[in-house]
This record gives C-alpha cells, structure tokens and sequence, in this order.
C-alpha cells in the first residue's frame, strides 16, 4: 500500500486562474470609501465612529485580501509548474528504461 498522494497538475492551475481572477475582482471594490459617506449622512450619530472605524479596517483589509490572493495564485500556478515538470521527468525516465 502507497502512502503517496495525487496531485492533478490541471487543477491546480485551474484554482491558481480562480485566485488570480477572485484578486482581480476584488481590487478595484473600494468598501472604505462607500462608508466615508456614512459620516456626512448620520453627522452628530454614534454609528458615526463605529463606520469609521469600519472603513480604515476594511481600507486595510480588502487590498491585503486581493494582494494574498494574487500571491496565492502565483503559488498555485509555481506548483503546477513543479508538478507538470515532475510529471514530464518521470515520463522521460520511464521510456528511456524502455530502451
């Protein structure tokens, strides 16, 4: 019994394109300024503070969400390299100890 596992190379370029597109998407949303607005319609309110607060989080928040995701990405898509290559140089070794 192996106790290996099995990587699909494809899948896993497939969910490196999905963090790369969710990264994509996600960047330009701007949360942070939808809220600033909060201020000039509630003035003198207590969910004054508590929005503000909320739009530095998210200020902070959604672009480091977008930024890991693309990073993700590009580990994704360096493992899938990796294994395709891995897959590529066992397959050459196979047909060479054919020979």
């Amino acid at each position: 019994m192996s106790a290996g596992f099995e990587v699909v190379p494809a899948s896993v370029g497939e969910s490196a394109g999905r963090a790369h597109r969710a990264a994509a998407a996600v960047r330009p949303v701007d949360l942070a300024g939808a809220l600033a607005e909060v201020a000039a319609g509630l003035s003198g309110g207590t969910s004054v503070a508590a929005a503000a607060r909320l739009s530095d989080v998210w200020g902070e928040a959604v672009p480091k969400w977008a930024s890991d995701a693309e990073a993700y990405g590009s580990q994704l898509d360096d493992a899938a390299r990796g294994y395709r290559g891995a897959e590529d140089r066992a397959g050459a070794d196979v047909k060479a100890a054919a020979r």
